[in-house]
């Protein structure tokens, strides 16, 4: 039988799981709400065919969300995203229940409801590919709010272990090690920063003595340096203007909030904190989610989701020394502004970024020219076709123009030379080519799909002449060149490459020799 304080913590959970699933119904409807979903939904796809991370499927990012995204598709199937859905809401649902248990510890049963609640509303406020979609950042945030809470409870190799785990989805989920620094500080002596220190330490070394310390230093280390490059000044103030103002506009009861507590904070300096009162970790929590969000120098309305747990419990710690209708117009403007997101997402036609009306065709071309078996490549920056074609990726690499081009998204000056290719990587590509060679190769360059102009296939000989060698032209389909493997070459495949004319193989019929170089 189930103790009554334990029924009670239940019950409350599943309040919260309730709320957060009615706000995210468009993830039943709605196929996708932005790329990094088909990109994690096509790793979590050769992990059930067998593959591993980096080995196999290969990113800048940590490794843990496409394991947690193939664990839900090995329990409801793979034909959609709503297993992976529902498995981010359970992990926002547990985030807000987390968040609840903080703000009823720091300021009673009444806070913790509110910091509750807000949590959830706050994280359904953005546009729908921030704030519907199955992201790191949210997959994040029960390890980086279970950290804070294990430390207020002085459980330091347990609150450094969340942090670990956090890092395993996301690194910026590091950050988290501020507030439980902060907490740790209060002891006065060093055990609990050596107790977090080790306990942060051992599931990212567990993780990269599974996966191998070099990949994993790699692809999740090294790996983010050209990502993470700044952009221009002017573009990035322009963009920082620009998501800052839109996370005001659609938080801006958050926001008012915010300034309340910090003017509440500074008349309390004066007086000697109490466990209750004291607030110095949220706010250091606080400062370093802002700064996690502006590490990528991209500042995406899904990064902003890291600040949620810290401003929902700050907020929260105001409204506890307000009167009870100023407690319920908070909550009413913030529901309120969460529930027409939420709606919006039901209705929302995807993102521009996807741009369906390409893809779509060129995903059912892709089904048509190839069976379930077979493994294609797509030249260019559109995970989505290989989500919605079916068909798993010839090689490591799910796009290309960043990891073999050196083109970066979201840069006004993108260079894509063979010069700058990143030689390692292309031996990775060229080897995985080799040994499961595509049925299908997709450019997207000819349409200018996302950038790819900028990268024909034209400037990296290796590529273009086994291109040209082993394929054929089969079909232009929306402004893209599709590509099918023959086995009957019988002519120059460097003559033939060497000819001004597009595509850049001949068509099915009129095939030519293979040749090989290098990028």
């Amino acid at each position: 039988m189930i103790a009554a304080p334990t029924l009670s913590l239940v019950r409350r959970f599943g309040l919260l799981l309730l709320l957060t699933v009615a706000l995210h119904a468009a993830a039943f409807t709605v196929e996708l709400f932005n790329p990094d979903e088909a990109f994690v939904g096509t790793q979590a796809r050769v992990v059930l065919d067998g593959g591993s991370v980096y080995d196999d499927t290969a990113d800048r990012k940590a490794p843990a969300l496409p394991y947690l995204y193939a664990a839900a598709f090995a329990v409801v199937g793979d034909d959609s995203l709503v297993g992976p859905r529902l498995l981010a809401m359970l992990a926002l649902a547990l985030t807000a229940f987390l968040v609840f248990l903080e703000g009823r510890a720091r300021w009673g049963e009444r806070a913790g409801w509110v910091a509750g609640l807000l949590c959830v509303f706050a994280a359904t406020a953005y546009l729908p590919g921030d704030g519907q979609a199955a992201s790191f950042e949210l997959f994040m945030l029960p390890a980086t709010v279970g950290a804070v809470v294990l430390a207020r409870h002085g459980r330091w190799a347990s609150a450094g272990a969340a942090v670990g785990l956090s890092v395993l989805v996301k690194q910026t989920g590091g950050v988290t090690l501020l507030p439980v620094a902060s907490r740790a500080w209060r002891a006065r002596q060093p055990r609990p920063f050596v107790l977090a220190a080790l306990g942060f330490a051992a599931p990212v070394v567990l993780a990269a003595v599974l996966i191998g310390p070099g990949e994993y230093t790699r692809w999740n280390v090294l790996g983010t340096g050209g990502f993470a490059a700044p952009p221009p000044f002017g573009e990035a103030v322009q963009l920082l203007g620009e998501q800052v103002g839109l996370w005001i506009g659609l938080n801006a009861p958050l926001v008012l909030l915010l300034a309340l507590a910090w003017r509440d904070r500074r008349h309390r300096s004066g007086a000697p904190p109490t466990e209750s009162s004291g607030d110095n970790d949220l706010w250091i929590w606080l400062v370093g989610g802002i700064v996690a969000v502006a590490l990528g120098w991209r500042f995406y309305g899904h990064y902003f989701l890291q600040l949620v747990p810290p401003v929902s419990l700050l907020a929260a710690g105001a409204l506890a020394r307000r009167s009870t209708r100023v407690r319920i117009g908070a909550l009413l403007a913030t529901g309120a502004t969460a529930t027409g997101c939420a709606l919006g997402a039901l209705f929302a036609h995807p993102a521009d970024i996807i741009r369906p009306e390409l893809t779509d065709g060129a995903a059912r071309a892709i089904r048509a020219h190839s069976g379930a078996d077979d493994r294609v490549l797509v030249w260019g920056l559109a995970p989505e076709l290989y989500w919605e074609a079916d068909r798993l990726p010839a090689t490591r690499f799910v796009t290309t123009l960043s990891f073999l081009a050196g083109v970066q998204p979201s840069r006004d000056e993108p260079r894509a030379e063979p010069a700058r290719a990143n030689r390692k990587n292309w031996d990775d590509f060229l080897a995985d080519f080799d040994a499961h060679q595509p049925r299908l190769v997709l450019d997207t360059a000819p349409a200018a799909l996302k950038d790819a102009e900028l990268a024909p296939m034209s400037k990296y000989s290796s590529l273009a002449i086994r291109i040209v060698g082993d394929y054929c032209f089969v079909r232009e389909v929306r402004g893209m060149h599709l590509y099918e493997r023959h086995t009957r070459p019988d002519a120059d495949a460097v003559g033939y490459l060497a000819r001004p004319d597009t595509p850049i193989a001949p068509p099915c019929g009129q095939t030519v020799g293979r040749g090989r170089s290098t990028p």
